[in-house]
């Protein structure tokens, strides 16, 4: 599974979470990256990275390639 982070406009992010989850079948919200993350959604999406870049309530689409500790 890919993982992504979507930003959008601070105090959107409920919207955004909603339309992650109806709109990418398969797709799984982090909800422990929820608090404190103001604008910014975390998920994971096995699917064509085309779909992440037809969310409409989304402002920027990053792909993860690593994280570190």
């Amino acid at each position: 599974m890919a993982a992504y982070y979507v930003t959008a406009l601070g105090g959107l992010e409920g919207i955004v979470r909603r339309e992650v989850i109806e709109r990418l079948a398969g797709a799984t919200v982090d909800a422990s990256a929820l608090a404190g993350e103001r604008g910014r959604t975390f998920f994971t999406y096995d699917g064509p990275p085309e779909d992440v870049l037809n969310l409409r309530s989304v402002e920027n689409v990053f792909a993860a390639v690593a994280q570190f500790d």
